[in-house]
């Protein structure tokens, strides 16, 4: 187990009721999973991955800037973050950084299974939000969104359409 920074981190179990607490790492933003592996990403590029939720091994991801969100489509992570940060992954422990469509605050990032793109949205920048990308490695502008504050997309599989909320705009 890696226990540092004394932060909590919630892992429910099969039952909802039972709350067991991690000790992990600092300002943790988000958590995914995929490929049989659950992956944290947090502030100073901190990565930490379980394959049950219990034991928590440190990951380098080669850099210091936070890591806002994580998600696992077409076989790779994605990592997305400040200063246009975008990272991949095929196990989670080797970390490349990739060259964004902007050097925007990256804030969310999705796949859409049905339409084999990753999505990703920010909260800064003028009319270039929106990026999108088949293999988290070649990233290219989307249509443009508002110049919302653009927090959090995902992929809606029952509607077969990508939501985005945005906190102002």
């Amino acid at each position: 187990k890696v226990m540092s920074q004394n932060i909590t981190i919630l892992q429910i179990d099969q039952n909802p009721g039972n709350w067991i607490s991690q000790f992990l790492t600092s300002n943790n933003q988000t958590i995914t999973n995929g490929n049989g592996l659950y992956v944290i990403g947090a502030a100073a590029g901190r990565i930490a991955t379980s394959t049950n939720g219990t034991t928590w091994s440190l990951k380098n991801s080669g850099t210091t800037s936070a890591i806002n969100k994580l998600t696992y489509g077409n076989a790779v992570y994605i990592a997305v973050g400040a200063g246009g940060l975008v990272l991949t992954s095929t196990d989670a422990t080797t970390w490349t950084s990739r060259t964004s469509a902007a050097d925007n605050n990256w804030t969310s990032v999705c796949w859409g299974i049905n339409t084999g793109l990753f999505i990703v949205v920010s909260n800064t920048g003028t009319n270039n939000r929106v990026m999108v990308s088949s293999n988290g490695i070649n990233w290219r502008f989307y249509y443009s969104l508002p110049n919302n504050n653009w927090n959090s997309i995902i992929w809606c599989e029952e509607l077969n359409v990508y939501v985005a909320i945005a906190s102002a705009g």
